[in-house]
């Protein structure tokens, strides 16, 4: 059976593809083929294709290859979800995204010269300026900017 045996080495994830009689028989294939790798998982891949002439036992591959045509969409989905949830939490969270960056910035030119006390100030400035910059684009955004204009007879 062909099988997609996943592996662990130097901080990455990658798959080799073996031909063997059980899990077993993967698994060992799998790590002789790169000693020192740490065994994540071994699953069995079934091909819908009836030709098997262009799979080969010596298949190796260091990235994530798609195997499957159906996952796409759900990936996809899931990109698209995180986007839109970041977006969101960005429009819900910019005053104190501001802050942040605000005081981030402050306390970072006030380090600049050297005085903890100028990094304090500038610091607490910057970072006042930045939630009260968040809070009045955020306040925009939110506001109902629909006129309606009257008719006069």
């Amino acid at each position: 059976m062909k099988c997609k045996v996943t592996l662990y080495d130097a901080g990455t994830v990658f798959e080799e593809v073996v031909i063997a009689r059980d899990y077993q028989q993967a698994k060992q294939k799998a790590m002789a083929r790169n000693p020192g790798s740490t065994h994540v998982s071994t699953t069995a891949i079934f091909d819908n294709n009836s030709n098997n002439s262009s799979s080969s036992s010596s298949s190796s591959s260091n990235s994530f290859s798609g195997g499957s045509s159906s996952s796409g969409s759900g990936e996809g989905m899931l990109g698209l979800a995180l986007i839109i949830g970041a977006i969101w939490a960005l429009m819900t969270f910019l005053p104190w995204v501001l802050m942040g960056l605000g005081g981030w910035f402050g306390a970072w030119a006030g380090n600049k010269t050297g005085k903890v006390s100028l990094a304090i100030i500038l610091s607490l400035l910057a970072g006042g300026f930045g939630y009260y910059q968040g809070d009045k684009l955020q306040q925009e955004w939110n506001s109902d900017t629909t006129t309606v204009e009257q008719i006069q007879q």
